[in-house]
């Protein structure tokens, strides 16, 4: 058998490789399902860290750019799609809708960090994006307390079971035409709810 395999052009033997390797991918959740392995949820968790690492040995071992925030773009894009895709929100995107939009939001941060650091080498760097790697998962997270109104449109924010703040709503402008509605942790620990 191994003869039959060497004796094929290489150009063969490289589309066979690639045939069967994406048959097995494509074939394996439905064997999953059937054979009830559970194995599809640790297989796709591997896959996302597998992309995570290819991408950030291109940014430190082909570019050397010590970026320590490398993981905020994805956060920033998974919590995109979160958003998204979330029911209580009202907006109830696909998700691949919400993935392919993920990614221009992505996209927009790393412009909005890289502007301004575009300069910058070594420690700084270092420093600045572990900065970013550590304030975008803190700002999604409290992002439940703000309510968006856009004209005549309002988006309400979900009230969670432990929002026990029952007191007027504080604003806070976030952009032309935005309010913001900052009830909730601040007045809870100031209350000593």
């Amino acid at each position: 058998m191994r003869a039959r395999w060497q004796a094929l052009p290489l150009q063969h033997r490289q589309y066979l490789a690639r045939s069967v390797g994406i048959g097995v991918l494509l074939v394996f959740p439905f064997v999953d399902l059937i054979c009830n392995f559970q194995l599809l949820n640790a297989v796709t968790d591997a896959a996302v860290f597998v992309v995570l690492a290819l991408g950030l040995n291109i940014v430190v071992g082909y570019a050397g750019l010590l970026d320590l925030g490398y993981a905020a773009f994805f956060a920033i894009g998974a919590y995109t799609t979160g958003i998204l895709t979330w029911p209580p929100h009202g907006l109830e995107l696909n998700f691949w809708w919400a993935m392919l939009l993920s990614v221009p939001v992505a996209a927009l941060f790393g412009v909005i960090l890289g502007a301004p650091t575009l300069r910058v080498r070594g420690d700084y760097l270092a420093i600045i994006t572990l900065a970013f790697g550590e304030i975008v998962p803190i700002a999604f997270r409290n992002l439940w307390h703000i309510d968006i109104r856009i004209g005549g449109w309002t988006h309400p924010r979900h009230r969670f079971s432990g929002d026990r703040d029952e007191g007027s709503p504080g604003k806070l402008a976030l952009g032309t035409g935005l309010d913001g509605d900052t009830r909730g942790r601040g007045r809870r620990r100031l209350h000593g709810g």
